[in-house]
């Protein structure tokens, strides 16, 4: 008489582990982002590449705004202040729509740094050298930025409004370099990057 119930015993068991089973499916399919946050690493160091570089731009244009003496050179990096700022506010609304936060990697660390050095060394410099420093920079670390999304970035882009987003970004680069390259040939300085 005791055995039925045992056995009955025995089989609720077995069907609460499998119903148990059955649950962490569900689950891993409701939160996918436990089986796909490997996948969100580059699109989170994509956009802490690109906020960075916005940072390092609008801290520059800043000082350049203070310090430049050229009217050109002026509007150039009032240009600069203003597009940087709107595309550092457009990409961090874009991790938020993609659920992605930017993740500070060394590389991301690095290219902070070398935004602060760039600062610090151009503001030893006055008047028309800053102007001629200045632009040089701006080629530099536009073709730089450039080099940085076609080489690296691009590759590690998963989300597809991130890549649209990138590529929009990329336009706005090369169209700043070109400008940049124009400042510097009127103010004599020696050209060295051309847009790609």
């Amino acid at each position: 008489m005791h055995r039925p119930l045992f056995r009955i015993g025995i089989c609720s068991l077995l069907a609460l582990g499998l119903a148990g089973l059955g649950s962490c499916e569900s689950y891993e399919r409701v939160h996918p982002r436990t089986k796909s946050a490997t996948m969100d690493t580059g699109d989170a160091e994509v956009l802490a590449t690109l906020v960075a570089v916005d940072e390092n731009e609008i801290a520059l244009a800043e000082q350049a705004r203070d310090e430049a003496g050229d009217v050109a050179v002026l509007g150039y990096a009032d240009m600069l202040h203003t597009e940087h700022t709107q595309h550092l506010e457009a990409t961090r609304d874009l991790a938020k729509t993609i659920g992605v936060e930017p993740a500070l990697t060394p590389e991301v660390s690095d290219l902070r740094q070398k935004g602060d050095e760039e600062r610090e060394t151009l503001g030893h410099a006055e008047g028309a050298d800053y102007d001629r420093k200045y632009v040089d920079a701006m080629v530099k670390g536009h073709q730089d930025v450039l080099d940085l999304i076609d080489e690296h970035l691009v590759a590690k882009v998963s989300s597809p409004a991130l890549k649209d987003h990138l590529e929009e970004t990329r336009r706005h680069v090369a169209h700043h370099l070109e400008r940049a390259q124009e400042l510097q040939r009127a103010l004599g300085s020696p050209t060295s990057a051309t847009v790609k």
